[in-house]
């Protein structure tokens, strides 16, 4: 069940089968799994409605949550009285020479002049945000008050930090900072009361599990969190949907329509418009669509379902090629602000080859492809990750925290797998032998590829660590410069702030192609032209991919198809996560204006240190379910 929840709060009857048999790797029966299923049904850890289960730990979190949420409300103090905002805001506004937006202005006000502990902003994409919160930022530090930021990637915290100026790093670290921190603190019988302003950004891409972290490691702190994040955007990988669900626990500002200022063309305008009014075959008659079907047009009447399969598939290797061709049919200044987004990764793949073939004819890419390994991460959920039956010989495992006996960041290849003793025989880098048991030491696994790499190529970082000295972000772009028989030399970042790395060969190279990305790895960025590749026959499309993809625009989107009228169709299609609280819907606990004095509120906080350590012990218990017949 641990595995189960990790990805979605609700499954399937056929999907709870299916694993129970996988985990039990043959140790039990079918008898045995069907009657411990009803036994946990009937204790009420599995919460069942029809054919789809979830558990009653994940409906404890998510009313845990709820309840912090709106305990939370007058919990702190104000930054600053209504007063103050209103000279701060005049004199931030003098010194950029613009003006805030009415929403942006009421956002900023909630923040700075509310004394809630928990609050949110609801922004879509293109609104402002962080110019909002560059304003905070120098109002909040002007009254002395700390703030920082955490967000769901290297990249993302990296352009929070850059363009609101509040330092920043991801939510990952960010937690295990916190957690750190106060478990070197000594218990104290007042609750904890700092003047500590945490924004949280890409708040909608928290899964349940990293959200209810933040709201308890911020009461054990005695901070305030503001979460930022965008309903309409892709979801977390991770269960639940926690950011829509707290904007009904805590107060929350909207940054809408009226303060969208990235699309600054008036059938871009139009064709978000259309979205956001879930008007997508509108949408979609306002840009320039590519449809590519030789070989389905060819196909006969009576041609078979496997026929029609594989003309689509033939067909998408020629959109792509029509992609490739448009790119370089652009202006070297066109070609420079444009984005690619698909929805796989095979088709992301497709695409950078085609492009990189592109580019050998017009010469922009030199000499022959030297081969290199590179690292793919598997992807394994955390329990998994703790089974050796999950992985396969050839791959190559890195810990994840430093051991007894391992550094953080060891590389081993994988040389056998056992399940009966679930270990890992690997062969470290200077040819030694070991067991490693992945239920005791936290290992990621990568797949081994090898990639071809030229001067000239862009590629992107997968992961952050660091190489030749420099650290690198996941995410993060870089420019081969030259390549020998040796070293492959990378140009990392632009401007006065780039810097020159060394890449030995012999070693593997955790960096991909990146001509293209798929949609969720293109949030947060924008362009002046999108190109949208849309395989009918492949992805999950809809209608957060569709918001995604228009709005990465400012001044052009391109849709690229082998099926313009199924891909309208698929736009549309609504793709949303499951919340454990789903199964059984609760009314909200509606918004009370009655506040009690903000120290009775505040000693909620005084034993959550207590709670964070009951936390930890649960999650070990969850631990344990995982590895038990379930």
């Amino acid at each position: 069940m641990a595995h189960l929840t990790e990805r979605e709060a609700i499954f399937a009857e056929h999907d709870l089968n299916h694993q129970a048999s996988r985990f039990c790797a043959g140790k039990a029966s079918w008898t045995q799994l069907a009657a411990e299923i009803k036994a946990q049904t009937k204790s009420g850890e599995l919460i069942r409605n029809g054919d789809r289960f979830t558990t009653r730990s994940a409906q404890d979190l998510e009313r845990d949550s709820a309840a912090r949420l709106q305990a939370g409300r007058g919990a702190h103090e104000a930054v600053m009285t209504d007063a103050q905002f209103t000279a701060a805001l005049s004199k931030f506004e003098q010194q950029k020479g613009f003006a805030l937006t009415a929403e942006q202005r009421a956002a900023a006000s909630m923040i700075l002049t509310g004394d809630d502990r928990f609050q949110g902003v609801q922004g879509l994409a293109g609104t402002g945000k962080t110019t909002m919160l560059e304003f905070v930022r120098t109002a909040a530090e002007s009254k002395g008050w700390t703030v920082t930021g955490h967000s769901n990637g290297s990249e993302q915290a990296a352009k929070l930090q850059a363009e609101s100026g509040i330092a920043s790093t991801t939510t990952a670290r960010h937690l295990i900072d916190s957690e750190q921190t106060l478990r070197g603190q000594p218990t104290s019988p007042e609750p904890p009361h700092v003047r500590e302003l945490r924004i949280m950004d890409e708040a909608s891409m928290a899964g349940q599990r990293q959200f209810a972290k933040v709201l308890r490691t911020t009461e054990a702190a005695g901070a305030r969190t503001v979460f930022l994040g965008d309903r309409l955007q892709h979801q977390s990988v991770e269960a639940g949907k926690a950011f829509e669900q707290a904007q009904a626990h805590m107060p929350t500002r909207e940054l809408g329509e009226s303060s969208m200022r990235r699309q600054r063309t008036e059938h871009m305008k139009a064709a978000v418009k259309d979205i956001l009014a879930r008007r997508f075959d509108d949408a979609m008659k306002r840009i320039e669509v590519r449809e590519v079907n030789p070989n389905q047009a060819a196909l006969p009447p009576d041609a078979t379902r496997e026929q029609k399969r594989a003309a689509a598939r033939a067909d998408n290797a020629e959109v792509i090629k029509n992609l490739a061709g448009f790119v370089f049919a652009q202006s070297p200044e066109d070609r420079a602000k444009t984005i690619i987004l698909t929805a796989t990764n095979a088709d992301r793949r497709a695409i950078n080859s085609a492009i990189r073939s592109t580019m050998r004819e017009h010469q922009e890419i030199a000499g022959d492809d030297v081969s290199v390994r590179t690292l793919r991460q598997s992807d394994l959920t955390p329990q998994e990750a703790r089974r050796a039956q999950n992985y396969t010989a050839g791959q190559i495992v890195e810990t994840s925290t430093k051991t007894q006996h391992h550094d953080k960041g060891e590389l081993f290849e994988v040389l056998k797998t056992d399940s009966r003793t679930n270990t890992l025989r690997v062969r470290t880098r200077d040819g030694r032998e070991q067991l490693i048991d992945p239920a005791r030491i936290k290992i990621e696994a990568y797949d081994v590829e090898q990639s071809g790499f030229a001067a000239g190529d862009r590629v992107r970082f997968t992961k952050n660590h660091k190489i030749d000295g420099l650290a690198v972000r996941n995410g993060q772009f870089a420019r081969i410069e030259t390549v020998t028989d040796k070293a492959i030399t990378l140009r990392v970042g632009s401007g006065d702030k780039a810097q020159t790395i060394q890449v030995d060969r012999s070693k593997p190279l955790k960096a991909e192609h990146a001509y293209a990305s798929t949609s969720p790895g293109a949030q947060g960025q924008e362009d002046n032209i999108a190109l949208v590749h849309h395989n009918v026959s492949a992805g999950r499309h809809g209608d957060r991919e569709t918001y995604v993809n228009f709005t990465r625009a400012r001044h052009n989107a391109v849709l690229f198809t082998q099926d313009a009228t199924l891909a309208g169709k698929q736009a549309g299609t609504q793709l949303n996560k499951t919340a454990a609280l789903d199964l059984t819907p609760e009314q909200p606990t509606p918004p009370t204006d009655d506040r009690k004095p903000r120290r009775e509120k505040l000693t909620r906080a005084s034993t959550d240190r207590a709670a964070l350590q009951a936390q930890a012990e649960l999650e070990q218990k969850q631990k344990k379910i995982g590895n038990a017949t379930l």
